[in-house]
C-alpha cells in the first residue's frame, strides 16, 4: 500500500517539474484511476481499493517562477538651487513729487500733460519704486520704520476745481499700477454733494477707504502762512485737520503750505496741534526726506513740469529728465 502511495506522488511530482519545465505550456492532465480500482499489492495478493481524489481530472497547480528585477538605486545629489539675492537696504533718502491734476498749467514752462503724467508712473512701476502711504511716510521721516529700497511720496495737491481729472485718470492710473497718493486736501473748498467737477467729501472718503489714498491737509483757507499771525495760522491749521478727520475718518499726518511757502510759525505749531510733517518746495540743498529727518516741518518736493518744447527733459529741474531726477534715489 505505501509502496503504492509512493508510486502515485512520483508520478504527480513527474508531471508537475514537467509542467515547470515548460515554462507557459499548459500541464497534462492526468486521469485518475477510478475510485473503485483495485490495485495488486508487492506480494501479489489483492488489496483493498486505495483511496483517490474525487476530481476526475487532477491537475497540479501551475506556479510562475519570476525573477523580480534588482533596481540598482543611485542617490542623486539635490539640484543647486539659485543663490538668494540679497535684500536691498532701506531707503536713506525719500523724494516727494508734486502733482496738481493731470493737465495743470502755470505758464508756459511749467506744465504737466496727461501722457507725460502716465508715463512717469509707468517709469516709476517698471523700475520698481514703491509709493508710500502717509502713515509709512511718517514713520520713515520719524525714525521709526525706514522706508523700503527705491520708495517715494506721490503728493497731489487738491483744489476745489478740476476734480474730473483726479477722478477720471489720476485715481484710475494709481489703481491700475498698485500705487498710492498723499493728496492734500482744501478743506474749505471741499463739497458734501458730489456734482463730478468740484472736489467731495463722498468720494475722497471713498478712495481712502479703498486705501489709494492717504488725505492730508493743504490748510482751510489757502493763504500764504507766512502772512498770518501764530492764532490765526493755529487756528486754520487745527479747522483743516479736524475737518479732514471728520469727514474722511481717516487720520491726517500731514500739511503742504500753500505755495509752497514754509512759516518759521508753523515749525512749533503744527507739532503741537498733531501733525507729523509739513511740506514745500525748494527747502533746502538736500532734495530727498531723509531717516529720522531733522527738519520734519519743513520737507523738500521735486517738480516734474516742463514745456511741450522742452520735454522730456524737465523745465522745473533744467538738464534733467523724469528718469535722471530719481535716478539717485535707487
Amino acid at each position: 500500500m505505501n509502496a503504492l502511495r509512493r508510486t502515485h506522488i512520483h508520478v504527480l511530482l513527474a508531471v508537475a517539474l514537467a509542467g515547470c519545465a515548460a515554462g507557459t505550456a499548459a500541464p497534462t492532465p492526468i486521469s485518475a484511476p477510478s475510485p473503485t480500482a483495485r490495485v495488486e499489492a508487492p506480494n501479489g495478493a489483492s488489496a483493498a481499493p486505495a483511496p483517490m481524489a474525487q476530481s476526475a481530472n487532477l491537475q497540479p497547480a501551475s506556479v510562475a517562477l519570476t525573477a523580480t528585477p534588482t533596481r540598482s538605486v543611485v542617490a542623486e545629489a539635490p539640484a543647486a538651487l539659485p543663490p538668494t539675492p540679497s535684500p536691498e537696504p532701506p531707503a536713506e533718502r525719500v523724494p516727494v513729487i508734486e502733482y496738481h491734476y493731470s493737465t495743470y498749467a502755470m505758464g508756459q514752462l511749467t506744465q504737466m500733460r496727461t501722457e507725460w503724467f502716465l508715463a512717469q508712473l509707468d517709469w516709476l512701476a517698471a523700475n520698481g519704486y514703491r509709493t508710500l502711504t502717509g502713515a509709512e511716510f511718517t514713520a520713515h521721516l520719524s525714525g521709526e520704520t525706514p522706508a523700503p529700497a527705491r520708495s517715494v511720496v506721490l503728493r497731489f495737491d487738491v483744489a476745489q476745481s478740476h476734480f474730473d481729472d483726479y477722478a477720471e485718470v489720476i485715481v484710475p492710473a494709481l489703481r491700475e499700477r498698485g500705487q498710492h497718493g498723499l493728496f492734500f486736501i482744501l478743506a474749505s473748498r471741499t463739497v458734501a454733494e458730489c456734482d463730478g467737477e468740484h472736489a467731495c467729501w463722498p468720494t475722497l472718503k471713498a478712495w481712502a477707504d479703498e486705501g489709494v489714498i492717504s488725505p492730508e491737509s493743504h490748510t482751510h483757507w489757502h493763504i500764504n502762512y507766512n502772512d498770518l499771525t501764530a492764532d490765526e495760522l493755529r487756528r486754520d491749521a487745527r479747522l483743516s485737520k479736524e475737518t479732514i478727520e471728520a469727514e474722511t475718518g481717516h487720520t491726517v499726518h500731514g500739511l503742504c503750505y500753500p505755495f509752497d511757502a514754509v512759516s518759521p510759525e508753523a515749525l512749533t505749531i503744527l507739532p503741537e496741534l498733531g501733525y507729523a510733517f509739513a511740506v514745500g518746495g525748494y527747502t533746502r540743498n538736500e532734495r530727498a526726506v531723509l531717516f529720522a529727518d531733522p527738519a520734519p516741518f519743513a520737507l523738500p518736493s521735486l517738480y516734474p513740469y516742463s514745456s511741450p518744447a522742452a520735454y522730456p527733459e524737465l523745465t522745473s529741474h533744467p538738464g534733467q529728465t523724469f528718469a535722471t531726477l530719481l535716478e539717485p534715489y535707487r
